[in-house]
Formats: structure tokens, sequence, C-alpha cells
């Protein structure tokens, strides 16, 4: 009886043992639900040295909890550089040029690694192999829940000087970005496909840019609201180019090599290979080609990029990176060995209405430009954020005649604080250039303008020639065109300038009469909006000491692309009622 049970007993334990293995492990729950994801990642570990990296790549997750990366990788004291990935031989005004982009990149991953994750709602630590730890933040749920985002707690924020916070990993990564779904890596959008379907032709691709320069690491905005719909296809290559008109380019582009130079940015997006997600882009302003070349050869923007791909195998944008080699421009395959002008960032550039990336609402440091026949002003303001104060420094560069620059903080219309350059004039500095600096006081709304002040016979009848305005929120300070007006009626003269901004125009003036009583009107013009008037108060001979009375105004036209027109009105009386004595109609470029 004891033998019968105790054999039942072993029985009973060995069918138990049996069911214990036969129960299935519980799965791993994957991040944002995704599987497979592209990622852009970097190391920046220390400044003006070169032993900051990036890598562009690919993560697959397993419900089995392993974790697979694919990339490629660059490393600044490898000195990487351009080559050529294809030519675009556009049509129409698009240069017909080779589109570069950085060794390696067109050739098979460079490496990979195997390791395990964890993930739990909105986090995901990865652990690869040998112990170096990754930790994302996780957004899942976008574009209608085929598409999850992860980003490393350093990727956005404010812009910073070393060190690097090291919460992101224990291994010295130190800014990433990705994007997952369940498509495979093997699905990708071609070029031709961009170009024909008006689904992506009428989107805008955007998202932020962590980079690294002027020993600053800086959040700025990637993309733009370019879509495809304005894209010329390569003829015999699957790419596209696109003139983009840039202020940047427009304003900082003025060389002795090249006086005239376009006001466009070249852009190429082109495929590369043909079962994974490679594209890659290349941008450079069409003024730096040399006069009379077609192509610029030297310092370009070409950045390795991984196509966004959502689960029902629709394009998304990209991520990408920067990291190449500053070259000198006589020689240029040979690298400059000047770590702190080397090109380093990590990027998305994505669908605005499905992903909603974050963009950076701006930078800490605002450039500023200013012309005048072939003199020019250049320079930055670096607003403080420990304190009200904005620190401007730039050039002034003289041809001909004399210059000089002031910049002004206003508050509320109100000037809180002004400097001025010297005034540099033609032949006093041996390169014609001469640098300025200093500190203005400023309000947390100020915002700094940046005037420049032209004499062209050398005397002291100066005249503001430029305006640039800066805030806060702008990386480029606005470039304000000016326009001067002038209307008249016997000897009376009512002169001034238009200041036209984004959406409105600063009015100044000066009333001088001779005889009899004038007023000027100025009204402002622009589609889908109504007129906007201002008049000067009514000045009589003998009114003023000097029969002059200044007016000013702001003229707003809240619509997209701001006033159009003005129409200056110069009304006289000269013993009767008042009527129209001069109009003046004035645009952007110029008053007549």
């Amino acid at each position: 009886m004891k033998i019968r049970n105790l054999a039942c007993a072993i029985m009973l334990a060995l069918l138990a043992s049996l069911l214990v293995s036969a129960a299935p492990a519980q799965a791993a729950v994957l991040p944002g639900g995704k599987a497979n994801w592209v990622v852009a990642i970097g190391g920046l570990e220390e400044f003006n040295n070169a032993r900051n990296w990036v890598r562009l790549g690919t993560y697959e997750f397993s419900i089995n909890g392993t974790v697979k990366t694919t990339y490629w990788s660059w490393n600044q004291r490898d000195r990487p550089m351009r080559v050529n990935a294809m030519r675009a031989n556009c049509p129409g005004a698009v240069p017909d040029c080779p589109i570069r982009t950085v060794d390696g990149f067109t050739g098979a991953p460079t490496g990979s690694f195997t390791g395990t994750f964890t993930y739990t709602p909105g986090h995901a630590t990865v652990t690869w192999d040998g112990g170096k730890v990754e930790r994302w933040t996780v957004v899942d749920g976008l574009a209608g829940g085929k598409v999850a985002r992860m980003f490393s707690t350093t990727y956005y924020g404010d812009d910073q000087n070393a060190p690097i916070p090291k919460d992101f990993s224990n291994y010295g990564a130190t800014f990433g970005v990705g994007y997952g779904s369940n498509a495979s890596l093997n699905t990708r959008i071609s070029t031709d496909q961009l170009l024909d379907d008006s689904h992506y032709n009428a989107e805008a691709y955007k998202g932020a840019f962590v980079r690294y320069t002027s020993d600053m690491v800086r959040r700025e905005a990637a993309g733009g609201d370019w879509h495809y719909g304005d894209w010329s296809r390569c003829d015999g290559a699957p790419c596209a180019g696109y003139l983009q008109y840039s202020d940047t380019c427009k304003k900082n582009l003025t060389t002795p090599t090249n006086p005239n130079p376009s006001p466009h940015r070249v852009r190429y997006i082109g495929q590369i290979g043909q079962q994974d997600r490679r594209d890659t882009e290349e941008y450079w302003c069409q003024g730096l080609a040399r006069e009379g070349s077609t192509c610029y050869i030297w310092n370009s923007h070409p950045r390795p990029m991984l196509q966004v791909i959502d689960d029902a195998g629709e394009f998304q944008g990209w991520v990408g990176v920067e990291a190449f080699t500053h070259v000198e421009t006589s020689d240029p395959p040979t690298p400059s060995y000047q770590y702190a002008s080397d090109y380093w960032g990590v990027f998305d550039m994505v669908s605005v209405p499905a992903l909603n990336p974050l963009v950076p609402a701006g930078s800490a440091v605002s450039k500023f430009r200013g012309d005048y026949g072939n003199s020019y002003t250049q320079g930055k303001v670096e607003w403080d954020k420990e304190a009200p104060r904005g620190f401007v420094n730039g050039i002034n560069h003289v041809e001909s005649g004399c210059r000089y620059v002031e910049a002004v903080a206003l508050s509320d219309k109100a000037a809180t604080d002004r400097m001025t350059s010297s005034p540099l004039c033609a032949g006093m500095e041996p390169d014609g250039t001469r640098p300025f600096e200093g500190v203005l006081s400023v309000n947390p709304d100020s915002t700094i303008r940046v005037f420049y002040w032209v004499s062209d016979d050398g005397g002291q009848n100066y005249a503001i020639k430029d305006v640039a305005i800066c805030t806060r929120t702008q990386m480029i300070c606005v470039d304000t065109d000016l326009t001067e007006f002038r209307a008249t009626h016997g000897a009376s003269v009512a002169s001034g300038k238009l200041i036209w901004k984004n959406r409105s125009i600063e009015v100044t003036g000066l009333n001088h009469v001779e005889s009899g009583c004038r007023y000027v009107e100025v009204a402002a013009f622009a589609v889908g909006a109504p007129p906007d008037r201002m008049t000067s108060s009514p000045l009589c001979a003998g009114m003023e000491p000097d029969g002059t009375r200044p007016f000013s105004g702001d003229l707003v036209a809240d619509v997209e692309g701001g006033p159009g027109s003005v129409l200056i009105t110069y009304w006289a009386s000269d013993g009767g009622g008042y009527v129209v004595a001069d109009t003046v109609t004035c645009t952007r470029r110029g008053c007549a």
C-alpha cells in the first residue's frame, strides 16, 4: 500500500514538472508597441578634440526581451570626408552637381550590438552586451497609433555648455532620437513615390536638430515649410533637387569672389540602396560656388538619413546625423584639423501633421547681417539666460564711404539701451574690416535692432540703409527691408522711411512746410486684410521754428506675408480746403 502511494506521488510529481516546463514564457512588451526602429544617436564627450561620434542605424526589439542594432558610425578622430553618391542632373534652375554624402554611408553597415531591454509605459532601458546602458523616453500613439517616438532626456531643452549631462547612458552616448513601427526595415518609399504622391507633396517635415558649434550645444529647428511639390526630379538617378529661398544665404554670402550671391539654398535628397531605409541629404548656399562655377565643392552639409515608415508602410520623415570634416578651401580633400569647425549633430525631420514633432522655439543666439553696396556688417546677439542683457559682437567691412553700426534694445517701443561702433571709412583698415562689441540691458520682451548707418561721401550725413530685428526666439534676425519715400508740393516736402517687417511696417518721417498747411496720410494694403491707415498732425507754416515736424507709427496687416504695398498721400491746403498734392506708392523694392 505504501509502495503504491509512493508510485502515485512520483507520477504526480513528474506530471507537474512536465506541465510547468510546457508553460510558455511571458512575452516582453515592445517599446511603444513597436518592433523596428530607426535611430540617430551621438556622443559629444569633449569640445575641440576628436572624441565625438555619431551612430545612425536600426533597433530591432523582440518579444523575447532581446534587441539588436545595426549601424553606420563616424568619429571625429577619423576625419570623415564627403564623397559623391550620385549626380543631381535635375531640369530647370537646380544646379547639375554631384550629391555628396559622408564616406562609408554608401556601403554596408559598419557595426552591430546585441542586448536586452525592459519597457514600462513611457520608458525603455536598453542594456547592450558588455553592460552599456541607454535610458529612453518613449511616446506612443503617433500617426493614429502607427508610430512611436523615443528620445534621450537631453535631446530637448536649452542650449548648454560642457559638460554634457550623462543621464542618457553610462558609456558616453549623450543625445538620441528614434521612431519605431511594425513595418519591415526593408520597407522604404522611393524618391519617385515621394515626388508623385500628392499625400507626400502636401506635408511639411520638421523636427529638432541638436548640434555642436562655437563651444555650445544648441537646439535648432530641422526641416522647414518646403514639401515635395516644390522639388525637381533628377534624370537618371533616384534623387530630387530644390532651390529654397534663404535670407541666410542672401545676407551672408557677399564675398570678393562672388559679389552678387544667389539668395537660394541648393537642397538635394537622394536614395541610397534598394532594400533598406537609407537616404542622403546635401545642402549649400548657391552663392558660395565660385564665380563662374556651378557647384560648391567645399564645406557643404551632407547628412546621412534613415526613413521613418509607419505600420501601414507610409513615409513619415527621417532621422539623421551630421558628422564630417571642415576642409581647407584651397585643397578640398585636406581636413582643416580644427575640430571646433567640424560638423556634428543629431536630428529628426518628420511629418508635422502626423507625428507632431517637437520643434525648438529658437536659440539663445541670434545672427544678424546688414548690407549696403559692397559694404556689410555681420555678427550675433547672445542673450544672457541668467541676467537681463544681450551681448552684441560683429564686424564692419567697408569698401567705400563710411559706415557704422548701432544696436538698440527696445521694449514696448521705448529704447532701454543702445550702443554704436566707431565709424569706419574705406582705407582706414588694411582689409577694410573692424570688429565691434558691446552689452545691452534688455527686458524679457525686448528686441534688439541693428541699424547700418551709411555715409557715401564720407561726411556727417549718415542715413540708415539696413535694419535687422533680433529676438530671443529666432536664430536668424529678421531681415527687414527698408525703403525711403519723398512727397512734395511747392517748397514743402514729406520724407521718411518704411521698415518692412513680417506682418507690419514701421513708418518714420518728417513733414517740412514752407507755406500753407500740409499733412501726411500713409495706408498699407495686403491681400486678405483691410487697409491700415495713419495720418500725421496738420502742420502749417510758422508753427515750428524750423518748419519741420516728425511723424511716426506702425501699420499692421496680420496675414501671411504682411502688407504688400503702401500708399503715401501728401495733403495740402494753400488757403482753401485740403486736396491731394502728391502720392507715392511703395513696395519692399522701393517707392515710385
